[in-house]
């Protein structure tokens, strides 16, 4: 006898990521605020010496990656469902859900 399981319902966005790092960035260095922004001179004042600016060391690109990048950060506005008719239960250790095709 399968039992039940609920199935909770997910979160439609994900978190804004920039928005997170900023608002963890503000009150640790203040002063490199400007008029609610980071201002990258006053960064760089701030961190002093800790700035490594000759560039990456080891490089991996691709066509298309400073894109990637800032579309990590994006918040997301979709969540992926399961197939209620498509749920197996009775495995213990795992729950599996099958996406709809």
């Amino acid at each position: 006898m399968a039992r039940e399981m609920k199935i909770r319902k997910a979160e439609r966005t994900s978190p804004d990521m920039q928005a997170e790092l900023v608002a963890k960035l503000k009150p640790i260095i203040p002063e490199a605020f400007a008029e609610g922004k980071i201002d990258w001179e006053r960064l760089k004042r701030v961190l002093g010496g800790q700035i490594d600016s000759s560039g990456e060391k080891f490089t991996f690109t691709w066509a298309g990656k400073s894109n990637a990048v800032k579309n990590v950060l994006v918040p997301g506005k979709a969540t992926l469902r399961p197939d209620k008719k498509e749920i197996r239960y009775g495995c213990r250790a795992i729950e599996e859900f099958l996406l709809r095709r």
